[in-house]
């Protein structure tokens, strides 16, 4: 189903994130080292497999197939975060209490990829940096400046993920401002309570569009356009912030 305003992802390429993997899986599994991986390493695989096969991921070229899988599920994920938006292009439910909860649903969940992904990352990096030593590569540990750096780069989701936003902030406004702006009904009675909570909210709307110009340009009929290019630009500010760490973690060039 397409509705105004709708345009499929338009970043984070998937051929991309696999080709990307494919240097990462070239450049390790070139280096075989058959000495034994140190306990951290092997706590880490234990974290990532079952327990029966572990035997079978301690040594090259397995442990390097580990991180590869990891890099794709966060490529995954991140492209994935483009679309949780857009659920609601193709749901129509049948009260408007459905599409209310379906809402809120998409909105949480995609607040809450932002915390997985994160922490994910984090846990492929420590990987990253203990495989690299592991392989007689310069290891350089990223975990602390992807953070810093993702933190900075996502507060506006991690904020609201944590509920830590109080009403006078903008961020949490806008976020409280789309959830509701979004609800479709075809009751005639929710229509003029939603029509009054405008006008309430009349004020506030005008505040953002000073705060938020580039979600405002182009008037209410690009709007959509607008918000859902920002979600793409935050996956891609995700994975840009990805890559570049593991990139220095694994002494990997451009």
């Amino acid at each position: 189903m397409q509705k105004e305003g709708y345009f499929d992802p338009t970043r984070v390429d998937r051929t991309h994130v696999s080709n990307f993997a494919n240097a990462i899986w070239r450049r390790l599994s070139a280096r075989d080292v058959r000495g034994k991986p140190s306990p951290a390493l092997q706590k880490m695989v234990r974290a990532r497999v079952r327990l029966s096969d572990i035997n079978e991921y301690l040594s090259q070229p397995s442990l390097s197939g580990l991180l590869c899988r990891d890099v794709l599920d966060l490529g995954n994920r991140i492209r994935d975060y483009q679309y949780i938006e857009r659920y609601r292009f193709a749901f129509e439910g049948f009260s408007r209490e459905m599409n209310v909860a379906f809402i809120r649903h998409t909105f949480h969940t995609r607040h809450n990829e932002v915390y997985l992904i994160k922490e994910k990352t984090v846990k492929t990096l420590a990987y990253a940096a203990e495989l690299a030593s592991h392989l007689g590569l310069e290891a350089q540990s990223q975990t602390r400046s992807f953070t810093n750096r993702f933190d900075e780069a996502m507060n506006f989701r991690l904020r609201e993920r944590h509920r830590t936003a109080h009403s006078h902030e903008a961020p949490s406004l806008t976020g409280r401002a789309l959830e509701m702006g979004t609800i479709a009904t075809a009751s005639e009675d929710s229509e003029a309570a939603i029509q009054e909570m405008l006008k309430i909210f009349k004020p506030l709307i005008a505040t953002l569009k000073e705060l938020s110009p580039d979600l405002f340009a182009g008037g209410d009929e690009k709007f959509t356009e607008n918000y859902l290019r920002e979600v793409d630009q935050e996956a891609a500010d995700m994975w840009s912030l990805v890559e570049a760490h593991l990139r220095i973690s694994l002494s990997l060039p451009e």
